[in-house]
């Protein structure tokens, strides 16, 4: 898999454009790589002047100009659409820094994987928190440097020809109705293109896999998702390439960033008897759980086992029988559902938008890092 393009989506941010071209133009390439830099229609000249003042040293330079607005979803598949004529391709938002070597993942990535019919996309960045709570996030890995999570990558995601007509053949047969992803994402609005692929990975059991060490990172500039500038999901760039390994001996999470009950099981015999759902960020709500039985740091009236919460990642807790109060083993129906479900139902709707909830979700972010 040698025809691989780097895909640049951009709008109205020059200054963001212009830093993440130098970024990718000082990286280091193995190939001779195209770069298309896909411009949306708006107020945009110095965005148009940036682009076609780049002298692309790694292959050839294609700009596309929009002449009416797509607006974010529209335009990011329609970058997607661009692999119909590479074996794959490096998508890129205009916000993004990345790591020199970032492009050496995604290449050695895509030898790995590509007959690999579980994956959906690779992603380039790591969640440092999990965007179901915000809680910190930190993969279990063993023998490699990966993990695969049931959720698209929206900042840096590379997906082959393959991939991307997989998905492109359900969204042009989906009628539009949300079954299956969680609460978190039936918040985002209806410009989230991540929100109907999210859907697609769930009804077809496919996953993104990631690296534990970011290439890619987020200053959460302010734009379509952002109305101001928010730096949680920033992150440091890794400068070395990573260890890849299988999806059958690689750690696996689902949609809302918990590990699959099966890992544990495996680890933990105690809990074999029982049929289980995980919900150790705290973040499901009634109707997301379908066991009968759940490992939750939520509260409940009759915990069958508990678990202490001093480790981290919080599952080893349960992996090496860590006694305590903090992570329980209960009946679904005794579950009390507090903080952040309530945080979820109420606040996330309005998704920023407001000064009294980002000061809100300032608070609980300190909390939980501190």
């Amino acid at each position: 898999m040698e025809n691989i393009a780097i895909v640049v989506v951009a709008y109205n941010r020059a200054n963001s454009l212009a830093r993440l071209l130098d970024m990718i133009q000082k990286a280091h390439y193995s190939i001779v790589v195209d770069l298309i830099i896909s411009i949306d229609f708006g107020e945009n000249q110095d965005v148009i002047d940036v682009a076609h003042s780049l002298e692309w040293k790694h292959g050839n330079k294609k700009i596309i100009q929009h002449q009416k607005n797509l607006g974010l979803k529209k335009h990011i598949i329609s970058c997607g659409d661009i692999v119909k004529n590479y074996d794959a391709i490096v998508m890129l938002e205009d916000d993004l820094l990345v790591s020199k070597y970032y492009f050496d993942f995604a290449y050695d990535a895509l030898q790995f994987y590509n007959n690999d019919e579980n994956i959906a996309g690779i992603g380039l960045y790591h969640y440092p928190l999990t965007e179901s709570s915000l809680s910190k996030f930190q993969p279990l890995t063993e023998h490699n440097e990966v993990y695969f999570i049931q959720l698209p990558c929206s900042w840096g995601q590379v997906w082959t020809q393959k991939q991307w007509r997989r998905f492109k053949s359900f969204y042009e047969q989906w009628n539009g109705t949300f079954k299956n992803i969680p609460t978190y994402i039936q918040y985002w609005g209806m410009h989230s293109w991540k929100k109907i692929f999210a859907e697609y990975m769930i009804q077809e059991n496919q996953f993104f896999v990631h690296p534990v060490f970011s290439f890619t990172s987020n200053p959460g500039e302010q734009g379509t998702n952002y109305h101001s500038k928010i730096n949680y999901y920033e992150t440091k760039l890794s400068e070395r390439k990573i260890q890849l390994g299988h999806f059958n001996n690689a750690y696996h999470y689902d949609t809302n960033f918990e590990l699959l009950p099966f890992f544990i099981e495996m680890q933990s015999p105690v809990l074999q008897e029982y049929n289980f759902a995980m919900d150790l960020h705290g973040s499901k709500t009634p109707e997301e759980i379908k066991n009968p039985y759940v490992l939750t740091t939520q509260k409940c009236r009759k915990p069958i086992l508990s678990f202490s919460n001093e480790l981290f990642p919080l599952e080893r807790n349960i992996i090496e029988n860590k006694k305590g109060s903090k992570i329980h083993l209960c009946k679904t129906n005794d579950m009390i559902f507090g903080y952040l479900f309530r945080w979820q139902n109420k606040l996330r709707p309005y998704y920023y938008t407001r000064n009294k909830l980002r000061n809100k979700l300032k608070l609980y972010f300190n909390k939980k890092i501190n």
